[in-house]
Parts: structure tokens; C-alpha cells; sequence
């Protein structure tokens, strides 16, 4: 068992599929990109929302395929440009998080507060929203390297240093995003259940 798992890593087979799931994955976000753009039915703030994030997800699939380069040729970039593709991955990754709480956001608001959505929610205000994403993940991703510099000069070793690394991105990419979108859809199940509470109420004082 061992021998097989040892012989499919030798061989690429892991790296290759992996590869490929990438490659698909930005293949259907440019798809979704070019359908949002250029079908007019949807130029609505959903679906503006949904491009800006294939936008976002484009971006980190192409960085990841980048990085996945060097299995096949080691000396294809050297440790400068590896730098500036880590920070548009991290920045990326960070924008990617933000989108999915928007949308999540979105379908709150469209289910809690309908009126005030066809008041407020627009495509000028989708698009704003977007780009003020990009400038909160530039910032965050900027802090975070920060804090990693700061932890690297310490007297620790590789592997804590990773293991920091890591817990802090985990942190803002997955934890705080989940927690948010976990709120939303709580308080968004809250609305419903008294809104059918109240429907079914309104229905037995009409018998009366």
C-alpha cells in the first residue's frame, strides 16, 4: 500500500490531477465571466456580484497554476517574482472570501429586507463594493506579511513559522468568512420561521 502511494507520487499522478482540477476550475470561471459580460439578462446585481467573484477565483486558479509550474520546470521563476505572485495569490485569496460573504450578504438582504434591496442595492454599488474588497484584502494581505516578518525574526524554527502562517490565513480566509455567513443564515432562518409564524396566525384571525 505503501509502495503504491510512494510510486504515484513519484510519477506525478497526484500533482497532474490536481493540476487538472485547477485548470477546469479556470476554464468555468472564464466561461462565467464572458456569459455574465456579455448577456445583457444578467447585468443585475446578483449576477454582477457572481462575476466579480469568478473574477477573483480566475485570478487565484492562474496563480496556482503558475506555482504548480515548477514541477515540471524547477527553474521557471526565481524568489523575487515567487514574492510578488504569493502577495496577488494572498491578495486574491482574501478578495475571493469577501465575495462569497457578499453574496451570502445579498441573499440576506433580498430575503429579509426585499423593499429596501430594490432601493439600495444596485450595479454602482456592487461594483464599489468590489473594489473596496480589493483595497481591504490589499491591506490585510499587507498586515499579515507584516506579522509573518515579524514572527520569521524570531528565534523559531521553519516548521513554527509555517504552523503560525498558516493558522493566521486559516483564520481570515476560512473562520471569519464561515462565522459570518453562519450569523447571516441563522438570523436569515430566524425571519422566516416569524414570518410563517405570522402568516399562519394572520390566516386563523381571518377565520374568526
Amino acid at each position: 500500500m505503501n509502495h503504491n502511494s510512494t510510486s504515484l507520487s513519484d510519477n506525478g499522478v497526484f500533482p497532474k490531477i490536481i493540476f487538472s482540477i485547477v485548470l477546469l476550475g479556470s476554464l468555468g470561471n472564464f466561461i462565467t465571466i464572458l456569459y455574465v459580460t456579455f448577456t445583457k439578462q444578467l447585468h443585475t446585481p446578483t449576477f454582477l456580484a457572481i462575476g466579480s467573484l469568478a473574477i477573483t477565483d480566475l485570478i487565484v486558479c492562474m496563480m496556482s497554476l503558475i506555482f504548480m509550474l515548477p514541477v515540471v520546470k524547477p527553474d521557471f521563476f526565481h524568489s523575487g517574482l515567487q514574492s510578488v505572485l504569493c502577495i496577488i495569490l494572498s491578495i486574491a485569496m482574501v478578495k475571493s472570501s469577501c465575495d462569497v460573504v457578499f453574496l451570502f450578504s445579498l441573499r440576506y438582504a433580498l430575503i429579509v429586507h426585499p423593499l429596501n434591496c430594490r432601493q439600495y442595492l444596485t450595479n454602482s454599488f456592487v461594483i464599489s463594493a468590489s473594489l473596496t474588497f480589493w483595497g481591504y484584502s490589499l491591506i490585510i494581505s499587507v498586515l499579515v506579511l507584516l506579522i509573518q516578518s515579524s514572527i520569521y525574526n524570531m528565534n523559531m524554527d521553519n516548521y513554527e513559522n509555517h504552523l503560525i502562517g498558516t493558522a493566521i490565513s486559516i483564520l481570515i480566509i476560512t473562520v471569519l468568512p464561515v462565522t459570518i455567513i453562519s450569523v447571516l443564515h441563522c438570523l436569515k432562518m430566524r425571519k422566516l420561521r416569524s414570518t410563517t409564524v405570522n402568516t399562519a396566525m394572520t390566516r386563523r384571525m381571518s377565520l374568526i
